[in-house]
């Protein structure tokens, strides 16, 4: 419980961090949103601000950095030319230490694309040019943030309006979780489901490790909205199998036969309830089911799901050997759930909270 080393990283104004990797040596990656006179170091691929407004006090950059593995200096840091009120909300490293990160809102047009946006970021890639509304952009960035290696747009002719999750394999392979407005959005064969449903629909896709070749695209969902991001949504067990943790509107999702729960847990005030779903390598759905509100998943070596979530009442299925077993109270407790590979079995459930 001891603090190892702790630092302060910032500008006068609003910063934030929103996702943090660390690699095998110890080296801390991080990623956000920061305002001007955020510190960068020499050769980054950006050191001058070129943020957008996100309230009328306020301007952020996306930006990324990396930290020696005792916190006393920045190996790198850069700023990442944001767009129409983004910051990089999620991101991911290979073993050598590339970063890969998503933003949404990626409404780019060739007559805005300046030196932050060149285009030979985007030549050779599976999307090279704006589909239609907000798309997804996927960008790779080298070890030592120096220079991009290749950038992909990731939509259809409407909107993807969610802030996009991805997860980086051991081969390289790009996973990308977000959800889409768009009927015409790229999939592939043996994949779940080809056609759009309704709304916003939960997309999951492969690119390949170059960029240049999508190789699995599906829909998931129903009538009524889906979708996930801003959270850790997306892993993989190495094996070519990924596992999202998302939300639903509906009480009629796509559920397999023998899930944990077929039913939804709780619906949120706002009326969401969440989903977690399991996918083959080509796309195929392996296992649904229904949870509680499901705000990051991971995955241990026998490929179990860890389900992170917050709980507002006295309704968690807690098992025998739970840490805590009853509701603590106030606005909401912490919960952690445990389910097989499978999903259909409940390991361990939990609360974590205070009154």
């Amino acid at each position: 419980g001891r603090i190892i080393w702790s630092t302060f990283l910032g500008t006068p104004t609003r910063d934030a961090i929103y996702t943090i990797k660390v690699d095998a040596e110890g080296y801390v990656y991080l990623a956000g949103g920061f305002g001007p006179g955020a510190p960068t170091t020499p050769g980054a691929l950006q050191r001058t601000f070129a943020g957008s407004d996100l309230s009328t006090d306020h301007k952020l950059d996306g930006y990324l950095a990396k930290l020696t593995p005792d916190g006393s200096e920045l190996v790198w840091a850069n700023s990442l030319v944001s767009l129409n009120e983004d910051v990089i909300r999620n991101m991911d490293i290979d073993q050598d230490g590339i970063f890969v990160v998503c933003t949404g809102s990626g409404v780019i047009t060739p007559t805005f694309q300046g030196p932050a946006w060149p285009g030979d970021w985007f030549e050779g890639s599976f999307q090279s040019v704006p589909q239609g509304g907000m798309d997804s952009v996927i960008i790779k960035v080298s070890a030592d943030a120096s220079r991009v290696l290749w950038a992909s747009y990731l939509g259809g002719s409407a909107d993807e309006p969610a802030d996009p999750n991805v997860y980086v394999d051991k081969a390289g392979r790009v996973h990308v979780f977000t959800s889409t407005q768009s009927s015409d959005i790229r999939t592939t064969p043996g994949a779940h489901d080809r056609s759009y449903n309704g709304g916003d629909d939960i997309y999951v896709a492969t690119l390949s490790e170059d960029g240049s070749e999508l190789l699995m695209g599906t829909y998931l969902g129903t009538r009524e909205n889906e979708g996930g991001g801003g959270k850790r949504a997306i892993t993989g067990d190495g094996e070519g199998n990924l596992v999202i943790g998302a939300w639903t509107y509906s009480s009629e999702f796509p559920v397999t036969a023998k899930a944990y729960r077929r039913e939804p847990m709780e619906f949120t005030p706002w009326g969401t309830t969440s989903i977690t779903a399991r996918f083959g390598p080509t796309g195929e759905l392996l296992a649904a089911t229904y949870i509680g509100d499901n705000e990051g998943v991971s995955l241990d070596s026998h490929g179990n799901v860890y389900v992170g979530m917050q709980v507002v009442e006295d309704i968690l299925p807690v098992t025998e050997d739970a840490f805590q077993p009853e509701y603590g109270g106030g606005s909401g407790d912490g919960a952690i759930l445990v389910l097989s590979r499978d999903l259909e079995r409940l390991l361990y459930a939990s609360y974590l909270g205070g009154s």
